[in-house]
């Protein structure tokens, strides 16, 4: 089996699952992200509040990039 990602304009979404929801299920499956969207929107609030709450450190530009050229 193959898959492939696809992005599809708004208008075209839901007459686009309307077409591939017609396949035989054993033969074509639509995998959602929709669980790694929800989990880097966790990730993402928790990092907002850690802000809002004093709770977060913040690098310089020379901070980051001596850590970047440390990881490279």
């Amino acid at each position: 089996m193959h898959s492939i990602q696809l992005k599809v304009h708004d208008s075209l979404y839901d007459q686009f699952l309307l077409f591939v929801g017609k396949f035989d299920k054993s033969k074509l499956q639509i995998i959602s992200d929709l669980d790694d969207a929800s989990e880097t929107r966790a990730y993402l609030t928790q990092e907002l509040h850690d802000m809002d709450k004093g709770g977060a450190r913040f690098l310089s530009q020379d901070e980051f990039e001596q850590r970047l050229d440390s990881v490279v």
